[in-house]
């Protein structure tokens, strides 16, 4: 997914303003449905779809960072457009941009795709990449026919309906950071290209080699059909330089960054008292600035945060409007506007935000402590990091390993769940790159040569 400019940014923090209703925040689902009623027609399958592939935490709503992700993830069903009257959000029809590309895998032309039809014209593209290969990182699934095959057909019945091509298509181009118009001219010219290679090998039949006048133009064609799968097809789990879209590095936090300096800056601002009951101060993030130099200086990379603060008066909760810094040279200031940070938020990859998180937690110590551990995997869940069933089940195996060591070591399991609680509480602590690598053993996060080995 390619990073957005400070415009792009601009325009979908505009349309989020317009979508959430009661300005609360967010956006509900109900708010979701009353903005597509208006902008083209949808069941109530393709309105949960939708709310499924924004709502990244699965909490019922679409978070700022949800939907900026969203907005900006290539083929996604909405896409923001400007035009003389100002921005808007319009439907990209990926269904049509993709029918000419069906009808070459469907060969027979029977309204599905067989899996050796499938298979055909999976190894032509296979056999272009094989025989074009630049280094660009291409999607697993381009170079495993079967397993492709079986992620296109997720109800195993051995045909690809259109549906599930469109689906395992808009899967697979979701980090290849393309605008829906180069979508569609790169998806008609591989249609273009593997409907020539399929014409001349249909030209060409049973004889043994190719024409001599055929050659250039199935060369020529070959050499097209790799160009325009390592555009569409780019894997988003490149370990090194350019993280499939996400340009910046990480760099670890630098010298005299501290949450608590932070907070100490913020309460320069004026707070609110009249009829206030309690105020609630909370740093959502800190984040490197966009850097895609593999040997950034960590001491000269700048760091931005997001504070948000929620006033409880008598009689409501109002969330204000979040206050933005960076911290540079040793000390902390003002930022006055929030697309550094948005930036920040949108080039760096989600596994490095969760890892940022991790540091902020503990004010950038060594060690994470269970219940430090657990705040900000909640916290990721609430940006969308992490979901509640991985946050879950990785709870679930830490508890299984502590007690696996306790066995080894042949010390006693507490038999009560307070006394168990107690001792995770009390004797659990993991660092940083510890935590990212049981959470990249559990599939939760990419692999890293960072949290390769921790200790």
């Amino acid at each position: 997914m390619a990073a957005p400019s400070a415009e792009q940014i601009g325009q979908i923090k505009s349309i989020f303003g317009l979508w959430d209703a009661d300005q609360d925040g967010i956006i509900s689902k109900q708010e979701l449905t009353e903005v597509l009623s208006q902008i083209g027609e949808f069941n109530d399958t393709e309105i949960d779809q939708i709310m499924e592939r924004a709502d990244k935490n699965g909490d019922g709503s679409i978070q700022y960072d949800e939907f900026i992700n969203w907005m900006v993830t290539p083929a996604t069903r909405i896409q923001i457009v400007e035009d003389q009257s100002g921005c808007k959000a319009v439907v990209f029809d990926l269904d049509a941009a993709l029918r000419p590309l069906f009808a070459i895998y469907d060969q027979n032309g029977n309204g599905a795709i067989c899996q050796s039809e499938f298979q055909e014209a999976q190894q032509i593209i296979q056999g272009a990449l094989t025989h074009h290969t630049t280094g660009a990182a291409v999607r697993a699934e381009m170079n495993e026919v079967d397993a492709a095959f079986a992620a296109a057909d997720p109800d195993g019945n051995k045909r690809i309906s259109f549906n599930e091509f469109v689906e395992w298509q808009r899967s697979s181009v979701e980090y290849s950071g393309l605008p829906s118009d180069t979508l569609e001219e790169l998806f008609a010219t591989l249609a273009e290209v593997l409907g020539s290679v399929f014409k001349l090998a249909s030209d060409h039949g049973d004889r043994k080699e190719v024409q001599a006048d055929h050659l250039p133009l199935l060369l020529q064609n070959i050499e097209k059909t790799a160009n325009v799968a390592r555009q569409l097809y780019k894997d988003r789990k490149v370990t090194t330089g350019n993280r499939g879209g996400f340009v910046s590095n990480w760099t670890g936090p630098p010298t005299g960054i501290s949450i608590q300096r932070l907070l100490r800056w913020h309460m320069r601002v004026p707070f609110p008292c009249i009829g206030v009951r309690e105020i609630a101060v909370n740093v959502e993030n800190v984040l490197p600035e966009e850097c895609d130099a593999p040997k950034y200086s960590i001491q000269s990379r700048r760091w931005f945060a997001k504070v948000i603060r929620k006033v409880t008066y008598n009689s409501k909760v109002q969330e204000e409007l979040p206050f933005y810094y960076v911290y540079e040279s040793l000390q902390w200031s003002d930022v006055e506007k929030s697309s550094l940070y948005d930036r920040a938020v949108l080039t760096l990859a989600p596994e490095y935000r969760l890892l940022a998180l991790l540091y902020k937690e503990v004010d950038y110590g060594a060690q994470l402590s269970w219940e430090k551990l657990n705040a900000a995997l909640e916290a990721g869940q609430g940006l969308g990091l992490v979901t509640l069933e991985q946050h879950t089940d990785f709870d679930t195996k830490l508890r299984d390993i502590v007690k696996h060591m306790l066995q080894e070591q042949g010390q006693r399991i507490p038999s009560s769940p307070e006394d168990f609680e107690a001792l995770l509480h009390s004797d659990v602590a993991l660092s940083q790159l510890q935590a990212m690598s049981a959470l990249c053993e559990m599939g939760i996060v990419p692999h890293d040569p960072l949290w390769d080995d921790p200790e």
